[in-house]
């Protein structure tokens, strides 16, 4: 089997009654699909028949299946079809984002400043933004680079 790249297998029994043993796995990566489903199912809800609903889609959760393959035609032609996929750019930007609003709104409070330093809050906030948004892109290889690497930068800080 390991010569034919079969890694299991399976039976399936006619007579048994068959029954779900769990609605939840217990683990992140089942917890982070699960919400990446929710998040895909909630902007196609809200945004019925919507032309970049797929477009937003991808953005958000890096899931491409909602672009019709004549959009797709169209971002080829246009040399913009490696703007759907999730890249280090996206990651950075929701990273850089994050870490401006919280530093300006530590900033304003005395009380915060004094624990903790704003731009220590601001690159926790940020990496926390980077990670969570590279998890729900699906955590590709372009996106764990970017994180792996703002955390350096985070450390450094």
């Amino acid at each position: 089997m390991l010569e034919r790249d079969i890694r299991a297998t399976g039976y399936v029994r006619e007579k048994e009654e068959h029954q779900r043993v769990a609605d939840l796995v217990p683990s992140h990566g089942y917890l982070i699909e699960r919400a990446r489903e929710r998040l895909r199912s909630r902007i196609l809800d809200a945004l019925p028949g919507a032309p970049y609903a797929g477009v937003l889609t991808a953005l958000a959760i890096g899931d491409q299946r909602a672009i019709p393959p004549s959009q797709w035609q169209v971002f080829t032609r246009t040399g913009v079809n490696h703007l759907m996929s999730i890249s280090g750019l996206h990651v950075t930007m929701i990273s850089g984002l994050a870490f401006a609003v919280i530093s300006m709104l530590w900033r304003r409070s005395e009380r915060l400043t004094l624990w903790l330093p704003a731009r220590k809050a601001a690159v926790i906030a940020g990496f926390m933004a980077a990670l969570t948004y590279a998890m729900l892109a699906g955590f590709e290889v372009p996106a764990q680079r970017t994180v792996y690497m703002l955390a350096v930068v985070a450390v450094a800080l």
